[in-house]
């Protein structure tokens, strides 16, 4: 699902958590509406320990400090004002199966329009034509 909003072109994402509680993917089809879906959100730094911990930076004061990410997990939210799932959103592990929906800022074959003041783009299905 990851690599799949990408294949669509450079400018393609998944859709973060403002456009989709906007409703401003809510056209990609494949209803998807009530449910929460993967999206492009950063996650906040954690201080548990990590795998993949990034490199120190001096603070202000000159003392390092340690942002640290965790590996395998990716952001979900709700996909439309819809869904009443809370919270949203939130961290899963990135092997859970949740759909997703891909944004772009301008026009691609099979993405629909979203207008207002969304102004984007959204798809959710596969090359094969698949949902996401």
């Amino acid at each position: 699902v990851f690599n799949t909003c990408a294949s669509y072109g450079a400018d393609v994402r998944l859709c973060t958590e403002d456009e989709n509680s906007r409703n401003c993917s809510k056209g990609a089809r494949c209803q998807l509406n009530t449910q929460l879906v993967w999206s492009s959100d950063p996650l906040p730094p954690t201080e548990a320990p990590s795998s993949s911990p990034t490199i120190a930076t001096p603070a202000p004061t000159g003392t390092p400090t340690e942002t640290v990410t965790v590996v395998g997990v990716a952001s979900i939210a709700c996909a439309s004002v819809q869904c009443s799932i809370v919270p949203s959103p939130q961290t899963k592990p990135v092997t859970d199966t949740y759909g997703a929906r891909c944004c772009s800022d301008n026009i691609l074959p099979d993405f629909v329009f979203t207008g207002g003041s969304c102004n984007l783009y959204s798809y959710a299905r596969d090359a094969d034509g698949a949902c996401m």
